[in-house]
């Protein structure tokens, strides 16, 4: 069976200086070009193109084309820092012919002062601001936050949520994490939060999204509330589908069970075809791996087990949506 979902890191090339990242000390080059794309499998319906920072690509509208060609049906996100707002916004004019329904996703760690320190740019919370307005007056209906949880922004949690709320725009979080492969390894003093205080803004913001009548709202609370008991006890409530329903692929082809441990297939690059990739004998081997790993706790490693379990999901969000 071919994978349903994917991180794909188109660049892993970066402009900013993230604390709980180290990919801005790569100085890549050969990486894919947009036709080497077309070799990723048409099953796939949900791919995350980030990076780096995708948008440091000058072809990356050439990219976003020949993995929409490859991946008919898949819905698209785009996760940027949004420091190139005027670039962003001219990029997102051409993606948006190619798919109309084109998801953006903004980075944002905290208020101004404490997202410009954490993602090492002195005027990076604005120009995300400023690339979030851009996509609205172009048309990009799918848009949102992504915050990931450390020592360093966890008192601002709600906050941030109120900033989406006051845009009219989506917000995400997951925890920092350390990945050998992608990330890197970062300081164990900002992976290590106040959990009480993590707990209570999670809590708050599960009490709004529950009020409305949005059922994807109370989709992502019952998701967050998941995160909170993840973050407490270590333990995924479902398990990990990397390398199964999941791959990651980094900018030069290599490709991954997952983007956090060491789970390596192949190389795009050295066959004719993804399937053929996939079809790989170590892919046993790294999804049994994935199945025991308790490492994070994020959507795109959960998704596709999420929709294999749609019922009992259901069940469990309805429940917690007239619990309170």
């Amino acid at each position: 069976m071919l994978p349903k979902t994917a991180v794909i890191a188109v660049t892993l090339n970066c402009n900013a200086k993230c604390v709980m990242c180290n990919i801005w000390k790569n100085k890549m080059r050969d990486e894919l070009k947009p036709e080497e794309y077309l070799k990723l499998p048409s099953s796939l319906r949900e791919i995350n193109i980030t990076g780096g920072e995708p948008f440091l690509r000058n072809d990356i509208e050439q990219v976003v084309g020949c993995i929409k060609q490859a991946c008919k049906n898949a819905r698209l996100v785009i996760s940027s820092n949004g420091y190139l707002y005027t670039k962003i916004e001219s990029k997102m004019k051409e993606i948006q012919k190619i798919d109309p329904k084109v998801a953006l996703r903004i980075s944002i760690d905290g208020l101004e002062e404490t997202h410009n320190k954490i993602r090492g740019f002195k005027d990076g919370f604005q120009r995300g601001l400023e690339t979030l307005r851009g996509a609205k007056k172009i048309g990009i209906k799918d848009m949102g936050i992504s915050m990931t949880i450390s020592s360093l922004n966890v008192s601002q949690i709600y906050d941030v949520f109120k900033l989406s709320k006051k845009l009219n725009v989506q917000m995400t979080m997951t925890a920092a994490s350390d990945s050998d492969i992608y990330f890197g390894n970062i300081d164990e003093e900002i992976k290590r939060f106040d959990f009480e205080d993590f707990k209570h803004q999670v809590c708050m913001i599960a009490r709004e999204r529950t009020k409305t009548v949005k059922p994807k709202e109370w989709a992502r609370a019952w998701f967050e509330g998941l995160l909170v008991d993840f973050v407490r006890d270590k333990k995924r409530p479902f398990g990990c589908d990397a390398g199964k329903g999941f791959f990651y692929m980094d900018s030069v082809g290599n490709v991954y069970g997952c983007h956090i441990i060491g789970n390596y297939l192949g190389n795009l690059r050295d066959y004719d075809t993804f399937k053929e990739l996939w079809e790989n004998e170590k892919r046993k081997d790294i999804f049994e791996k994935a199945r025991k790993c308790k490492k994070c706790w994020m959507v795109c490693t959960a998704k596709s087990e999420i929709s294999n379990k749609k019922l009992l999901v259901g069940l469990e969000i309805l429940k917690k949506k007239f619990a309170g």
